[in-house]
């Protein structure tokens, strides 16, 4: 219900904000606060009710604190590498290439959705005790979500080819919107983070943080490097 609720919320005022226009800053700050402010009031109940008690509440600070930075600091490393492609699109490709380049990285954000969800529903059972006395119900849920994953992909596919060819586009005059080499490049890349998304989920829940960190600062190198090396040529492959 809370996720739903931010999601209409992020919806209206990002219509008020289009209408009335706002710099980018203030877009920004405001659509961060979004989720701030729609979790807070779940905030605040837990705190009152967990100081609220009659018995007094023991919180070793440090401890929360420290797992809070180990945990933020694995979230900064994935923000960094899944959002370091919109950083070179913004520095090397026009309003129109942008736009078509945002459309088939959130069109195919459907297929993410569908098995991310699957591998996190399943793998709250799994932990470092599971891995030693069951390891094959981890491999049944990565088989299970990279099957789901997999065909949400190709569904993804063939759905955006047919959005192509219907003419649907051209009627609500956005004919630019769909790019072939970007829908198959994006078939790629959602193909390959398929495992790569359910293994780290796996990887979380069995709490080997520092393989968490290992695999994250591996590709956060690489992907600047490669986008470095290769986003001039593509750009100019495109014009």
């Amino acid at each position: 219900k809370l996720v739903f609720l931010q999601g209409i919320f992020s919806v209206f005022v990002l219509i008020v904000l289009h209408l009335r226009g706002a710099n980018i800053f203030e877009s920004v700050f405001i659509y961060i606060l979004i989720p701030i402010i729609t979790f807070a009031p779940l905030t605040l109940r837990i705190t009152k009710k967990a100081f609220g008690a009659n018995k007094k509440v023991i919180i070793n600070w440090r401890l929360v604190m420290t797992n809070a930075a180990r945990f933020w600091g694995l979230t900064a490393l994935s923000s960094v590498y899944l959002g370091a492609d919109y950083f070179f699109a913004a520095r090397y490709l026009s309003d129109v290439e942008i736009t078509a380049y945002h459309f088939s990285s959130r069109l195919f954000f459907i297929s993410y959705v569908a098995y991310f969800s699957y591998v996190q529903f399943q793998a709250k059972g799994i932990t470092a005790e599971l891995h030693l006395k069951h390891p094959q119900r981890i491999w049944m849920v990565a088989k299970g979500a990279a099957g789901i994953g997999i065909l949400s992909v190709g569904l993804v596919l063939v759905s955006a080819i047919g959005i192509e060819r219907s003419g649907a586009l051209e009627i609500i005059g956005a004919r630019d919107l769909v790019v072939t080499p970007l829908i198959l490049l994006a078939t790629l890349y959602y193909g390959a983070r398929v495992f790569r998304d359910i293994g780290l989920v796996l990887i979380w829940n069995l709490g080997r943080q520092r393989l968490l960190y290992a695999v994250h600062a591996i590709e956060v190198i690489l992907c600047l490097l490669l986008l470095k090396l290769l986003a001039p040529g593509f750009y100019r492959d495109w014009e």
